[in-house]
């Protein structure tokens, strides 16, 4: 009897389509497997130590398809020779280091050799790229944040499934989130990068959640905060969580400057002793960090204050190292940006930073009378003086692709003042840098695109930037 021969007496459509089945039809019972979708780390621990050793079975270990019997195997061993000491949250055993498929492969060889320069390029000890894959080894939750960054800034980029950077991205979360509630795991230095590099993730998601949501951004500050109050005082800090602590300063300056209000970061970098090259580039960091607190921010004083900062912005171009001068420079063709090079990317960006921080407090400049004759020529050289500024941070990104965030850092001056710029061969030479930012470096710039085609109500078209 086939199983269509009641459709009549069902209330079916008269139009329904039946399947024929086999003759032979197994039923398998998946509820263990589904409970253990939906359980949480700690749950699935817990619920596996209740089992006797079976052979391995994706349902029941945390990992990829590709981690079956090694990772099996080592469950085995960590059951019968449990730690002596409570386990550390946020340092998991379950990391997926060593990675056992191609794409993960390529996704650590992509974060060391292209995502870590957005956090480095201020570091010449590279922490990013090199000290932090090594701590993944032992920690998931940073090690699931650097396979989430790195997958989607290849879908940004290039051809790839952005799923793979949605699943990295859920298992990262499944266990940051739990250990943000625990004291003792604040003070990781793990969880804090982790926290940064998911951050960078969430300022390139912007073209696909609509908005920044800035969730990321509030754990980092909170982290950085928990941190400072519980070990600064105490001992030295270490160069990892230096290194994540200057990332997360920077990605708080970015949003700063984009919303247009203070930094919630500012001052929380000790004072600098005994300076090498990467302390300079970090010290025009902060100076630019101050003149943006000056800019979006009600000061007394403001005039004092104003001459303050641009002395010590001044100060910075004076007595930086030599090595930071450019190794070539080409400025005399006023039809192109200048081609200036230097040696190394901290050298790159001290000198973007420095010019940032100019530029906001040419734009924000409160010795500028209110009206009258005055007010029109001091407006007037503040306009020039500001153009010539996005010219040179301009001429610097584009001499220096090996430093990419000099691109995001000229971007984010073409955001400022791009709506000054009048001549269409200048609108299409920035509107250019705009574009490749975010198809080169998957930096979303689609908003300040648009925003500058509207101020300049240009009539030419895309293909032609």
């Amino acid at each position: 009897m086939s199983w269509n021969s009641h459709a009549d007496s069902l209330p079916f459509p008269k139009f329904q389509v039946w399947l024929d089945l086999p003759q032979r039809v197994d039923f398998v019972d998946e509820t263990p497997a589904l409970e253990d979708e939906y359980a949480g780390p700690t749950t699935r621990l817990r619920r596996q130590s209740t089992r006797l050793p079976i052979p391995p079975n994706e349902s029941d270990l945390e990992c990829t398809p590709a981690e079956n019997f090694d990772k099996w195997v080592r469950s085995q061993s960590a059951a019968e020779n449990p730690p002596r000491t409570p386990m550390t949250p946020g340092i998991a055993v379950d990391s997926p280091w060593p990675v056992r498929t191609a794409q993960d492969a390529r996704l650590i060889a992509h974060f060391v050799e292209k995502v870590a320069h957005y956090f480095d390029f201020c570091d010449p000890n590279r922490h990013f790229a090199l000290v932090v894959p090594q701590r993944a080894r032992k920690n998931s939750t940073l090690a699931y944040a650097v396979l989430a960054l790195s997958a989607r800034h290849l879908s940004r980029t290039e051809d790839f499934d952005p799923l793979v950077a949605d699943y990295h991205y859920q298992k990262c979360c499944e266990q940051l989130i739990p250990a943000l509630a625990d004291n003792a795991a604040v003070t990781n230095d793990c969880l804090l990068a982790a926290t940064v590099i998911l951050r960078f993730l969430e300022e390139i998601d912007v073209p696909i959640t609509g908005e920044d949501q800035e969730n990321h951004l509030v754990g980092t500050q909170a982290i950085v905060r928990a941190q400072g109050q519980q070990y600064d005082q105490v001992k030295m800090p270490s160069d990892l969580r230096e290194s994540a602590k200057w990332a997360a300063f920077r990605q708080d300056l970015y949003m700063a400057l984009t919303k247009h209000r203070p930094m919630q970061l500012n001052r929380i970098i000790q004072p600098f002793v005994d300076m090498d090259e990467g302390d300079w580039a970090n010290r025009a960091v902060l100076l630019c960090g101050d003149a943006l607190q000056f800019a979006f921010r009600e000061l007394p004083n403001r005039i004092d204050a104003y001459q303050l900062l641009k002395h010590v912005n001044e100060d910075w171009r004076r007595e930086r190292p030599t090595s930071f001068d450019p190794i070539f420079s080409e400025t005399s063709d006023p039809t192109r940006f200048p081609i200036i090079n230097f040696l190394a990317d901290w050298h790159v960006m001290g000198h973007m930073y420095n010019y940032l921080a100019h530029l906001l407090l040419v734009v924000y400049d409160p010795t500028i009378p209110r009206m009258g004759l005055s007010y029109t020529e001091a407006n007037e050289r503040a306009n020039d003086e500001a153009k010539y500024t996005v010219r040179v941070m301009a001429g610097i990104a584009i001499s220096n692709p090996r430093s990419p965030a000099a691109m995001l850092v000229a971007a984010m001056a073409i955001a400022m003042c791009g709506d000054r710029f009048h001549t269409p061969t200048e609108q299409v030479a920035l509107f250019r840098i705009l574009k490749e930012t975010e198809e080169i470096h998957g930096w979303p710039t689609d908003l300040a695109q648009r925003r500058l085609r509207k101020a300049w109500q240009c009539d030419w078209g895309l293909k032609s930037a």
